[in-house]
């Protein structure tokens, strides 16, 4: 018996090195038809022999056409497949975006050790478990976070659509792509709210029945957030030009005025306060330093914030102010 296995691999390897690329190549590209036929079990061992010779070809497009032609055979040997799969890209990539020969554990340990060009072929398969996905969320770069999200039959659950929100917080398209699966959680579903489009929202809304009030609000303190962020680096003067420009915008609301003192942004709020108000930044300073509580609140509602804000924000500012001075204070 192992003289008859010797010889068999003899003959694979006789009939493939004999051969030129060319003809190699189109040895590849019929095998897999064959493996659809009736073969006895001699033919079917050395049909295996030449499938291991040519995965190993020192031909690029010899393995390609063979990763291509042997990919949808489901009882292909796994040491051909693990070789296949961990070749190059051209042939690694239409090899894995079919097989079915591995299991949930060993596409993860392969996503684990190939290129991301790799990773968004497996992405792609229309069999993805959502711990495959997962750990593609966790590893994978934006072409293949894109890839997963527009792979409609995988699986992703509720770790997995965190991660790509937080490793993507930036990519306003893959949150667009996002708000349009069925499968995502409310708890996602109610973060993408503050990132997406008004069409994507809507969306949204409609299908978690979220109330159009909390969609806005959502919205509108994202919107705060984000531009706080500008806002924190300014300069005194910097934060007064600031608050123009987005008043002249009609983004400097109450709600960001009330976002940038819980921020402890106090030179930005006065600055905003001067702006709403119409009073210069030097008396909005003393007014909130030195004025206390009622005559804050009078400021308050000269900027046309709410009133059942003014408490908050006099006890913030004061905070703020108190923070200010123990942090200029000499030590003894």
């Amino acid at each position: 018996m192992e003289t008859k296995k010797t010889l068999r691999g003899y003959n694979a390897d006789y009939l493939v090195s004999e051969m030129q690329p060319e003809k190699r190549a189109e040895v590849a590209r019929k095998l897999g038809g064959k493996l659809d036929t009736g073969l006895s079990e001699l033919e079917r061992e050395l049909t295996w022999a030449i499938a291991r010779q040519l995965a190993e070809d020192a031909v690029e497009v010899v393995r390609e056409s063979l990763a291509r032609s042997v990919r949808g055979c489901k009882f292909l040997p796994k040491d051909i497949g693990y070789t296949l799969a961990y070749d190059l890209d051209s042939v690694a990539v239409p090899f894995l975006e079919v097989t079915e020969i591995f299991s949930e554990n060993e596409l993860c340990a392969i996503a684990l050790a190939v290129s991301d060009s790799v990773r968004s072929a497996i992405a792609g398969r229309e069999d993805l478990t959502s711990k495959v996905s997962g750990l593609l969320a966790e590893l994978g770069d934006a072409d293949v976070a894109h890839t997963l999200i527009e792979n409609e039959p995988a699986e992703i659950d509720e770790s997995g659509f965190a991660a790509l929100t937080k490793r993507f917080c930036d990519d306003q398209t893959l949150f667009e792509k996002m708000a349009t699966r069925t499968d995502l959680p409310p708890s996602i579903a109610t973060e993408l709210v503050k990132r997406v489009s008004d069409s994507a929202r809507e969306q949204l809304e409609t299908r978690y029945s979220m109330a159009p009030d909390f969609v806005n609000v959502l919205a509108q303190d994202a919107q705060s957030n984000a531009l706080l962020k500008l806002a924190e680096f300014a300069t005194a003067a910097e934060a007064m030009g600031y608050a123009k420009e987005l008043y002249g915008k009609g983004e400097l609301t109450h709600t960001f005025c009330l976002m940038a003192i819980r921020n402890g942004n106090l030179p930005f709020f006065e600055a905003a306060m001067a702006v709403r108000t119409g009073i210069s930044v030097e008396n909005v300073e003393l007014i909130l330093r030195d004025g206390g509580v009622e005559a804050t609140g009078k400021l308050c509602t000269k900027a046309k914030i709410p009133n059942f804000l003014h408490r908050e924000i006099a006890e913030t500012v004061d905070r703020e102010v108190q923070a200010m001075t123990d942090s200029s204070t000499p030590v003894a």
